[in-house]
């Protein structure tokens, strides 16, 4: 049960990276799509909710409080941002700034208002988990307007979802800070707003393995300490492309008869003859009279 639904956020979250990455969609179209993703990831959450059991009191507190509340935070978070891009006007930069803050305030008001069990949370105590993490217990606390929309006690606990809305305050205060600090730097007189230029992979879903592979056993990043799960899920973002499992696709990489670095070679030869083509140019200016 939770390494099924763990393996689904997983999934949803590839998801949502490379459709969040689309650069022929607008920000709102985006958003649409991944909204339509996270409801079928709830819908296919809510089928083993209803068709698997949990084996004991230690996994249900688990569910609650750690996976479940991942996938609605989702739900929540790129919900508001919805409402936001749908409801803020291209009026004045004045009203837009005064729009976003007050969404900051309606973060800073539910903080307020859940101080206690956000310090229960973030602190990481667990006395009360079994009031607030097994379907049943404690009593529903949670404000009915957001009850209304996304809970259902079959599948959620009142405090899960407290969770979920912490998740998603959280990254939303980030969204909306941002949202300020562009309406407050304009473009100066003259200057041409340049945008990165999206990469997006072209070659072999196998040679991005390769490199993958050899990134991580030759521990270039984090010091070492990533793993071959966290630099593929990196390389799904950047590279706005979908990658099955990486341990599958290296087991087809040793099985393969042309060769373990098959990409790896090429890389090494095209770039040495990129090489020995500029020291040629370089000589040639040189020979020249």
């Amino acid at each position: 049960m939770l390494l099924a639904a763990d393996l689904l956020l997983r999934e949803l979250t590839a998801k949502i990276n490379i459709f969040s990455r689309d650069p022929a969609s607008t920000q709102i179209k985006k958003t649409e799509k991944i909204i339509q993703h996270i409801n079928n990831a709830l819908g296919k959450l809510k089928i083993l909710i209803k068709t698997h059991s949990f084996i004991n009191p230690v996994d249900e507190i688990k569910f609650y409080k750690e996976i479940n509340p991942e996938f609605y935070s989702l739900y929540i978070y790129f919900g508001t941002i919805f409402n936001i891009q749908t409801h803020i006007t291209p009026g004045s930069t004045k009203y837009r700034i005064k729009y976003l803050e007050n969404q900051l305030i309606k973060i800073d008001d539910y903080f307020y208002h859940n101080l206690d069990f956000y310090k229960y949370y973030s602190s990481g105590k667990s006395e009360l988990d079994e009031e607030y993490f097994i379907r049943g217990n404690g009593k529903a606390d949670v404000p009915m307007d957001l009850c209304q929309v996304v809970m259902d006690r079959e599948f959620c606990t009142p405090h899960s979802l407290k969770i979920a809305t912490i998740l998603a305050n959280q990254k939303l205060k980030d969204y909306l800070n941002n949202a300020i600090s562009d309406e407050l730097t304009p473009l100066k007189s003259g200057e041409t707003d340049y945008k990165t230029e999206t990469m997006q992979w072209t070659e072999s879903k196998v040679g991005l393995y390769e490199l993958i592979y050899a990134f991580h056993s030759g521990k270039v990043f984090n010091n070492g300490s990533a793993t071959i799960e966290s630099i593929t899920r990196y390389f799904e973002k950047i590279f706005f492309i979908e990658l099955k499992t990486p341990t599958v696709t290296f087991q087809e990489i040793l099985r393969r008869k042309k060769g373990l670095t098959f990409f790896l070679d090429f890389l090494r030869n095209t770039y040495l003859l990129y090489i020995e083509k500029i020291e040629e140019r370089n000589r040639q200016k040189r020979n020249k009279p």
